[in-house]
């Protein structure tokens, strides 16, 4: 699931993802939950 998204989301920057091939390219994923800011809080 992570590596589909990471290639919709290249392809919705404009990118080709095999332009990408060879290149030194990293995708970053964050993840954030309603209930850890609250327990934060």
């Amino acid at each position: 699931m992570f590596q589909e998204k990471a290639i919709e989301a290249v392809v919705d920057a404009g990118i080709n993802p095999t332009d990408l091939e060879g290149t030194r390219t990293g995708v970053l994923m964050d993840f954030f939950s309603v209930k850890m800011k609250i327990l934060v809080l």
